[in-house]
């Protein structure tokens, strides 16, 4: 109820093209999940990124976009980045030292 988790992980980025023609969501090959299909065609995994969980909030640090904040509302839905929203600013500073901590960046 009152822990923060951290995750971290590789990823790469999608082509620049990649939206504008995506693959189709049904496939020749059902049993491929789409997080596959979306990581084959992003390639080899060259950026990291890093997230510190609570239960209203989810902050997101990457090498390659700006940071995220989510607040959840209890949930897991991530709906608009509140990271730059002055109101905010105490809940970024604590999640992202965590996250600094966790990871040196």
């Amino acid at each position: 109820k009152d822990r923060t988790i951290i995750a971290s992980a590789g990823y790469a980025e999608l082509p620049e093209n990649y939206f504008d023609d995506p693959e189709p969501l049904e496939e020749a090959k059902p049993k491929t999940r789409l997080h596959k299909r979306v990581g084959d065609a992003a390639g080899e995994e060259k950026n990291r990124t890093i997230m510190a969980r609570t239960k209203d909030w989810k902050f997101i640090l990457n090498e390659t976009q700006g940071p995220e904040l989510y607040k959840l509302d209890g949930g897991t839905v991530e709906e608009e980045n509140v990271v730059d929203k002055p109101e905010h600013r105490s809940v970024r500073k604590e999640l992202e030292t965590v996250v600094r901590q966790a990871w040196a960046w």
